[in-house]
């Protein structure tokens, strides 16, 4: 991105850059936080989703320290608050959160990455030529791999037969009250008297009869199978706003490097926490909504991502298979196919054009106000023939 540069950056000595308008610079005092920004830059997986750093460099006092990096045209706060007013439509919001996820759930896999300041205004928009295709990678096979354990952050008191101060007691306890409740649920036969003996057993043979028609149900029907989604369904997705988010400000954020070493600043903590993020994205999108010519099933959606991102234990993996995300998905083998059929078609085009005209089609020449003139038009070739023609064997009669 950097066109010229007339010498090293790293050098004291006064000298003339000419910079590209792709590239911008951060000039910041030098601190703990600028080195461990740089560090981060640099150490960061060659990915489009994360601002690239060309060069660095510091003044002569050594008070403040320049990064050259990587320009966007605006940030995804312009876009959504200032151009849209949080009315943003659907194609647009859905594709740069997809975006977003992306580059969060490449950096956890790859380096195990916290941003810890993640918001709209540090998340870059870059114009790009033609669409954006973001794959899984190909240890993943079959999709995204899915966490083994998902912890919920609410409880459904609704369906359980202890009360909620129960429900949340010790093991122990726990076993002693579903004691109670079975000895409190005790069969209606040990309270009855003399009197109910009769309704008891009307009752009973209700219940024998329900059951037995229960059994007959449940043999005769079956129950539905849910469809197999294909490998491609949680790997190959395509954008086609033409930009690409890009993730910036790294000066909290926190890596492992191959080494097992962890790069990270206080008071930020050491630990991988990979829900830190989603949490804070879940809040920069809070006022955020979708146009409003936005179908009622898409808008659904949209608010069930919302809040699965804000509950405790999701991961990005889950909000990447969600269902806001599926017309983003396209199968490979059928891109490959649809690519395959526009090479036969043009490749059928240019034989068709070759048998219609030939190989070397015969172009007469002419010349008009002692200039040569070619012809493109074939009736225009045939009628200039036939003239070219007639004058010659009327020159060889005379």
């Amino acid at each position: 991105h950097v066109s010229t540069l007339s010498s090293s950056l790293h050098s004291n000595t006064t000298s003339h850059y000419f910079f590209s308008p792709r590239i911008a610079l951060k000039t910041q005092v030098e601190s703990a936080i600028a080195y461990h920004e740089l560090l981060i830059c640099r150490a960061l997986p060659n990915h489009d989703g994360f601002v690239k750093l060309v060069q660095w460099t510091k003044d002569k006092t050594n008070e403040e320290m320049t990064m050259i990096l990587e320009k966007g045209e605006c940030t995804v706060y312009d876009m959504f608050v200032r151009e849209y007013k949080n009315k943003v439509p659907l194609n647009i919001l859905k594709q740069v959160l997809f975006q977003i996820l992306y580059t969060l759930w490449y950096g956890q896999h790859t380096c195990e990455f916290v941003h810890n300041d993640l918001h709209l205004k540090n998340v870059l928009m870059k114009r790009v030529k033609g669409d954006c295709v973001f794959t899984t990678s190909t240890k993943h096979t079959g999709g995204i791999q899915r966490s083994d354990v998902a912890v919920s952050s609410r409880r459904d008191h609704s369906v359980s037969s202890l009360p909620p101060e129960v429900s949340d007691s010790p093991t122990s306890a726990v076993s002693t009250a579903r004691r109670v409740v079975r000895r409190r649920r005790r069969s209606p036969l040990a309270e009855l008297n003399d009197d109910n003996v009769e309704k008891c057993n009307r009752d009973t043979e209700m219940q024998k009869e329900i059951q037995k028609n229960k059994r007959k149900y449940s043999q005769t029907t079956t129950t539905p199978q849910k469809p197999v989604k294909p490998e491609w369904f949680g790997s190959c997705w395509r954008t086609d706003i033409n930009y690409m988010t890009k993730l910036a400000d790294f000066g909290s954020s926190r890596i492992t490097l191959p080494d097992g070493s962890v790069l990270c600043i206080p008071p930020h903590s050491e630990i991988f926490d990979p829900h830190h993020d989603l949490d804070r994205l879940a809040t920069a999108i809070k006022r955020i909504q979708p146009g409003k010519d936005t179908p009622k099933e898409e808008r659904k959606m949209y608010l069930s991502l919302k809040k699965q991102m804000g509950s405790i234990g999701c991961q990005v993996e889950q909000l990447l298979e969600h269902a806001f995300f599926d017309s983003l998905r396209y199968d490979p083998a059928e891109e490959e196919r649809h690519s395959n059929q526009e090479i036969q078609n043009a490749v059928l085009k240019q034989e068709k054009h070759t048998l219609h005209f030939g190989l070397n089609p015969i172009t007469p020449i002419v010349f008009r106000n002692n200039k040569r003139v070619h012809p493109a038009s074939p009736a225009i070739r045939k009628r200039i023939r036939r003239k070219v023609v007639t004058r010659a064997a009327w020159s060889s009669v005379r």
